[in-house]
Protein backbone atom coordinates (compact mmCIF):
# COMPACT_ATOMS: atom_id res chain seq x y z
CA UNK A 1 0.00 0.00 0.00
CA UNK A 2 1.25 3.48 -0.77
CA UNK A 3 0.28 7.00 0.22
CA UNK A 4 -0.39 9.74 -2.26
CA UNK A 5 0.96 13.13 -1.22
CA UNK A 6 -1.48 15.92 -0.25
CA UNK A 7 -0.17 19.05 -1.97
CA UNK A 8 -0.64 21.75 0.66
CA UNK A 9 -0.36 24.46 -1.99
CA UNK A 10 -3.62 23.18 -3.48
CA UNK A 11 -7.07 22.60 -2.04
CA UNK A 12 -10.04 20.34 -2.68
CA UNK A 13 -9.52 20.66 -6.44
CA UNK A 14 -6.76 18.03 -6.16
CA UNK A 15 -9.13 15.35 -4.84
CA UNK A 16 -10.35 14.23 -8.30
CA UNK A 17 -6.68 13.92 -9.33
CA UNK A 18 -6.00 11.74 -6.27
CA UNK A 19 -9.01 9.56 -7.06
CA UNK A 20 -7.72 9.14 -10.61
CA UNK A 21 -4.19 8.30 -9.41
CA UNK A 22 -5.64 5.65 -7.09
CA UNK A 23 -7.67 4.21 -9.99
CA UNK A 24 -4.60 4.16 -12.24
CA UNK A 25 -2.71 2.10 -9.64
CA UNK A 26 -5.47 -0.53 -9.44
CA UNK A 27 -3.91 -2.50 -12.28
CA UNK A 28 -0.58 -2.86 -10.53
CA UNK A 29 0.01 -6.30 -9.10
CA UNK A 30 1.55 -5.44 -5.74
CA UNK A 31 0.79 -1.76 -5.15
CA UNK A 32 -2.35 0.07 -4.08
CA UNK A 33 -2.56 3.86 -3.65
CA UNK A 34 -5.32 3.94 -1.05
CA UNK A 35 -3.89 6.42 1.44
CA UNK A 36 -3.33 10.18 1.46
CA UNK A 37 -0.40 11.63 3.44
CA UNK A 38 -1.05 15.06 4.94
CA UNK A 39 1.82 16.93 6.61
CA UNK A 40 0.00 18.96 9.25
CA UNK A 41 3.07 20.42 10.96
CA UNK A 42 6.85 20.31 11.15
CA UNK A 43 9.19 19.28 13.99
CA UNK A 44 9.96 20.56 17.49
CA UNK A 45 13.69 21.09 16.90
CA UNK A 46 13.09 24.02 14.54
CA UNK A 47 9.84 25.16 16.21
CA UNK A 48 7.60 24.24 13.27
CA UNK A 49 5.69 21.55 15.21
CA UNK A 50 2.24 23.00 15.89
CA UNK A 51 1.84 23.53 19.64
CA UNK A 52 -1.00 25.06 21.65
CA UNK A 53 1.03 27.32 23.95
CA UNK A 54 4.11 29.18 22.69
CA UNK A 55 7.50 27.54 22.83
CA UNK A 56 9.53 28.48 25.90
CA UNK A 57 12.46 30.87 25.36
CA UNK A 58 11.66 31.64 21.71
CA UNK A 59 7.88 32.05 21.47
CA UNK A 60 5.83 31.07 18.45
CA UNK A 61 3.42 28.17 18.15
CA UNK A 62 4.66 26.42 15.04
CA UNK A 63 2.87 25.87 11.75
CA UNK A 64 -0.37 24.26 10.67
CA UNK A 65 0.45 23.55 7.06
CA UNK A 66 -3.21 23.00 6.19
CA UNK A 67 -5.69 25.48 7.65
CA UNK A 68 -7.73 23.51 10.23
CA UNK A 69 -11.09 24.81 8.94
CA UNK A 70 -10.21 23.65 5.44
CA UNK A 71 -8.61 20.45 6.74
CA UNK A 72 -11.96 19.36 8.18
CA UNK A 73 -13.61 19.73 4.76
CA UNK A 74 -10.78 18.03 2.86
CA UNK A 75 -10.64 15.06 5.23
CA UNK A 76 -14.42 14.60 5.12
CA UNK A 77 -14.29 14.43 1.32
CA UNK A 78 -11.29 12.08 1.29
CA UNK A 79 -13.10 9.87 3.80
CA UNK A 80 -16.23 9.83 1.58
CA UNK A 81 -14.02 8.65 -1.29
CA UNK A 82 -12.77 5.78 0.87
CA UNK A 83 -9.21 7.02 1.32
CA UNK A 84 -7.23 6.28 4.46
CA UNK A 85 -5.84 9.60 5.70
CA UNK A 86 -2.34 9.38 7.16
CA UNK A 87 -1.26 12.48 9.06
CA UNK A 88 2.18 13.70 10.05
CA UNK A 89 1.52 15.37 13.44
CA UNK A 90 4.30 16.07 15.92
CA UNK A 91 2.94 18.87 18.14
CA UNK A 92 -0.15 18.65 20.31
CA UNK A 93 -2.02 21.26 18.26
CA UNK A 94 -1.41 19.32 15.03
CA UNK A 95 -2.56 16.12 16.74
CA UNK A 96 -5.73 17.88 17.90
CA UNK A 97 -6.34 19.34 14.43
CA UNK A 98 -5.99 15.87 12.89
CA UNK A 99 -8.35 14.33 15.46
CA UNK A 100 -10.86 17.16 14.97
CA UNK A 101 -10.83 16.57 11.22
CA UNK A 102 -11.54 12.86 11.77
CA UNK A 103 -14.66 13.42 13.90
CA UNK A 104 -17.48 11.60 12.14
CA UNK A 105 -15.14 9.76 9.74
CA UNK A 106 -15.57 6.10 8.82
CA UNK A 107 -13.38 3.95 11.11
CA UNK A 108 -13.30 1.31 8.35
CA UNK A 109 -10.92 3.61 6.46
CA UNK A 110 -8.36 3.03 9.25
CA UNK A 111 -7.05 6.58 9.48
CA UNK A 112 -3.58 7.07 11.04
CA UNK A 113 -1.82 9.84 12.86
CA UNK A 114 1.94 9.35 12.75
CA UNK A 115 4.79 10.47 15.00
CA UNK A 116 2.70 11.83 17.90
CA UNK A 117 5.57 13.35 19.81
CA UNK A 118 3.29 15.47 22.00
CA UNK A 119 -0.34 14.70 22.83
CA UNK A 120 -2.34 16.88 25.20
CA UNK A 121 -3.70 14.38 27.77
CA UNK A 122 -7.38 15.13 27.11
CA UNK A 123 -6.87 14.06 23.47
CA UNK A 124 -5.52 10.59 24.32
CA UNK A 125 -8.97 8.89 24.66
CA UNK A 126 -10.13 10.37 21.36
CA UNK A 127 -7.95 7.96 19.37
CA UNK A 128 -9.90 4.89 20.50
CA UNK A 129 -13.26 6.67 20.39
CA UNK A 130 -12.69 7.73 16.77
CA UNK A 131 -11.01 4.46 15.74
CA UNK A 132 -7.80 6.30 14.78
CA UNK A 133 -4.55 4.31 14.67
CA UNK A 134 -1.54 5.73 16.51
CA UNK A 135 1.37 5.23 14.11
CA UNK A 136 4.45 5.27 16.35
CA UNK A 137 8.21 5.53 15.89
CA UNK A 138 9.50 3.95 19.12
CA UNK A 139 13.12 4.81 18.30
CA UNK A 140 12.23 8.50 18.67
CA UNK A 141 10.87 8.01 22.19
CA UNK A 142 14.30 7.64 23.75
CA UNK A 143 16.07 10.08 26.01
CA UNK A 144 19.12 11.36 24.17
CA UNK A 145 21.25 14.50 24.03
CA UNK A 146 19.09 16.09 21.33
CA UNK A 147 16.09 15.80 23.66
CA UNK A 148 17.99 17.66 26.42
CA UNK A 149 19.41 20.32 24.12
CA UNK A 150 16.75 20.98 21.46
CA UNK A 151 13.43 19.80 22.85
CA UNK A 152 12.81 19.87 26.60
CA UNK A 153 14.12 23.44 27.16
CA UNK A 154 11.71 24.74 24.52
CA UNK A 155 8.69 22.64 25.51
CA UNK A 156 8.90 23.15 29.27
CA UNK A 157 8.36 20.57 31.99
CA UNK A 158 4.61 19.99 31.67
CA UNK A 159 4.49 19.68 27.89
CA UNK A 160 7.67 17.57 27.91
CA UNK A 161 5.83 15.10 30.14
CA UNK A 162 3.22 14.70 27.36
CA UNK A 163 5.79 13.31 24.93
CA UNK A 164 5.29 9.83 23.47
CA UNK A 165 2.44 8.70 25.78
CA UNK A 166 2.41 5.12 24.45
CA UNK A 167 1.16 3.54 27.70
CA UNK A 168 -1.64 6.11 28.03
CA UNK A 169 -2.76 5.43 24.46
CA UNK A 170 -2.62 1.67 25.06
CA UNK A 171 -4.65 1.92 28.29
CA UNK A 172 -7.22 4.06 26.45
CA UNK A 173 -7.73 1.24 23.92
CA UNK A 174 -5.93 2.83 20.98
CA UNK A 175 -4.95 0.68 18.01
CA UNK A 176 -1.18 0.87 17.31
CA UNK A 177 1.13 0.38 14.39
CA UNK A 178 4.80 1.28 14.30
CA UNK A 179 7.68 1.86 11.95
CA UNK A 180 11.11 3.41 11.69
CA UNK A 181 10.16 6.38 9.47
CA UNK A 182 13.05 5.40 7.22
CA UNK A 183 14.87 7.19 5.58
CA UNK A 184 14.54 9.86 8.31
CA UNK A 185 15.58 7.24 10.86
CA UNK A 186 17.50 4.00 10.64
CA UNK A 187 15.38 1.25 9.08
CA UNK A 188 16.75 -1.30 11.58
Amino acid sequence: MGALWWDRTRGAEQIPDLVERRRAAEGLERFQATSIKIMQDGITENFTAAVIEPYCRCGGTGLSYVDPALLNKYVAELDRHGFQVHFHAIGERAVREALDSLEGSDPANRHHIAHLQIIEPSDVPRFARLGVTANLQPLWATHHAQMDELTIPFLGDERSSWQYPFADLLHAGTRFCAGSDWPVSNAD
